[in-house]
Parts: structure tokens; C-alpha cells; sequence
């Protein structure tokens, strides 16, 4: 059982490479992290995607072309997890 705190699991993601910002979604309850791409070491190759927004309870993450757009889909779980949206059980 994983007694880690919610401030605990904060202060954590605030040391992770290229941070930017960090909460846990008020929908699902699950740690949102906003990185920079390059720090983090995520690199897909399009030469477009800089920043990405990650739920750390469930390891799905997107990438953005903006800051902008990664905090704005940090606030959305639901919209690009599959986990926290239930679309990796409709297969």
C-alpha cells in the first residue's frame, strides 16, 4: 500500500526534469504534470511538440506545440487519458 502524501507526490513532480506545473485534477483525483519536452527527454521527432501534460497515476501522456495548450488539457484528464476516460477497456 502506497502511503505517499498528495503534498508529498507534489513536491516529487516539482523535481522532475522540465517541470512547470503540477495538481491533482478535481474530476479524477490523479496527479496532472505539464513538462518541457527537451528537458524531460520525450522526443517524438516532429521538431513541433515541446511541452507535454502527463497523468502520473496512469502513465498516458500528450504532447503540445504550446505551454498554453499543455496547462489547458491539464485541467481535462478525462479528455486525453484512457485511463481516467474508461476508452482502454473498450478494446
Amino acid at each position: 500500500m502506497d502511503t505517499t502524501t498528495r503534498t508529498q507526490r507534489l513536491a516529487e513532480a516539482k523535481a522532475w526534469a522540465g517541470f512547470r506545473s503540477a495538481h491533482f485534477a478535481r474530476q479524477t483525483g490523479t496527479l496532472v504534470v505539464v513538462v518541457d519536452a527537451d528537458a524531460q527527454g520525450l522526443d517524438p521527432g516532429d521538431g513541433a511538440t515541446k511541452w507535454y501534460t502527463i497523468c502520473d497515476d496512469h502513465d498516458q501522456l500528450v504532447g503540445h506545440e504550446t505551454l498554453a495548450m499543455a496547462k489547458h488539457h491539464a485541467s481535462d484528464p478525462l479528455g486525453w487519458c484512457e485511463v481516467c476516460s474508461g476508452a482502454d477497456r473498450l478494446y
